[in-house]
């Protein structure tokens, strides 16, 4: 297929399950609907204080608005879609 993938996540960062699984079924979702036309997928997390900020870039020519209320922001720039979703370290309070 010829589709570039990375990911960049620091360490030492945990999250609850419950987002862990919030985030991989967006990736998951995402990645569905646009792989009959993928070129590269990208998501890669960045810690603040008390949450991890995960950014979902993908390159493609579906459609993929209707995502976008699913995630904390978005945007579709130059044939690419960017995605964010945050997530609260475990163990921090609200």
């Amino acid at each position: 297929m010829g589709v570039e993938c990375a990911v960049d996540i620091p360490g030492n960062n945990k999250i609850d399950t419950k987002d862990a699984i919030r985030v991989y079924d967006f990736f998951e979702a995402v990645t569905e609907a646009a792989i009959d036309n993928l070129h590269s997928v990208w998501l890669k997390a960045r810690s603040l204080k008390d949450c991890v900020i995960f950014h979902l870039e993908v390159e493609c020519e579906s459609l993929l608005a209707d995502f976008s209320e699913l995630a904390e922001s978005s945007l579709f720039e130059d044939g690419v879609w960017r995605f964010t979703l945050r997530a609260k370290k475990a163990g921090e309070q609200s």
